[in-house]
């Protein structure tokens, strides 16, 4: 274990590591009462913080593990939710009496997009689990009416298409024969046939 072996250790600097989780560090980490070791996680690719890592870090007093700067996922889980009540309760400020982790309710979300920059201590439950849907609900009405105008005129065209087309053609040929006669009218005529 690295803090054994290294027990004047002060800084342990692991920002921008590309790192995802939390690391589970092993306790006590040391027994030192005099001295506080910071281990730096700033700037990787934490997207998610639990209740039980808060908890961990209770655990280990004479640490400060800093997350600050992560692109934190503000999403609707059971998980986040447990984390945003931890912070309203104000139970983040008092995870140590030796170290500082006022900086958790500050820790900022990188989305989704509605939430982007916003403080973990200033977002509400209701407000991080409203479903997106709502900014698609028109264009979703307008698209389902025009399927189903298109579908009732499809299946009035399939029905009838018989009728249609006879109708169609007669038209077309009443037309055509009214064209023919008046083209070639030079006079009127009665034609009567008798037997």
């Amino acid at each position: 274990m690295w803090s054994t072996i290294f027990p004047k250790l002060e800084t342990l600097d692991l920002s921008h590591n590309k790192i995802s989780h939390v690391c589970k560090f092993q306790i006590p980490m040391h027994d030192r009462l005099d001295q506080l070791t910071t281990i730096n996680l700033q700037y990787n690719y934490i997207t998610t913080i639990t209740v039980e890592d808060l908890d961990r870090f209770r655990d280990m007093p004479m640490m400060l593990i800093d997350i600050r700067n992560n692109p934190i996922s503000c999403n609707c889980s059971e998980k986040f939710r447990e984390v945003l009540r931890y912070i309203k309760e104000g139970r983040h400020v008092s995870i140590s009496n030796l170290t500082d982790y006022s900086y958790i309710g500050r820790l900022k979300c990188d989305n989704p997009s509605k939430l982007l920059g916003r403080d973990l201590m200033t977002l509400t439950e209701e407000e991080v689990c409203v479903p997106e849907v709502e900014y698609f609900l028109g264009p979703v009405i307008v698209l389902s009416v025009s399927v189903i105008i298109i579908s009732i005129i499809l299946i009035v065209v399939l029905k009838y298409r018989q009728e249609i087309t006879i109708t169609r053609f007669k038209i077309i040929g009443i037309c055509k024969a009214r064209a023919n006669v008046d083209s070639t009218k030079q006079g009127d005529a009665f034609v009567s046939y008798s037997s």
